[in-house]
């Protein structure tokens, strides 16, 4: 696929974000990469992360999600 490496990267910053910079930016800021990320057609790689940016969504703004 073209752009992995990138992509990749890109989800990567996401999961950074979240862990120390999570008051900089919004729940609402990670729907639509996050729904794109678990697209069945999108790399299993780019679903893992996606898979582990989740988990620890739920965990530290999970009231947030409803």
């Amino acid at each position: 696929m073209k752009g992995l490496d990138k992509r990749t990267a890109a989800y990567e910053l996401l999961h950074v974000l979240l862990e120390f910079a999570f008051d900089a930016v919004t729940v609402s800021d990670y729907v639509d990469p996050l729904s794109r990320g678990m697209s069945p057609d999108e790399n299993l790689t780019i679903r893992e992360v996606v898979f582990k940016i989740l988990k620890r969504l739920a965990q530290t703004a999970g009231a947030q999600l409803y």
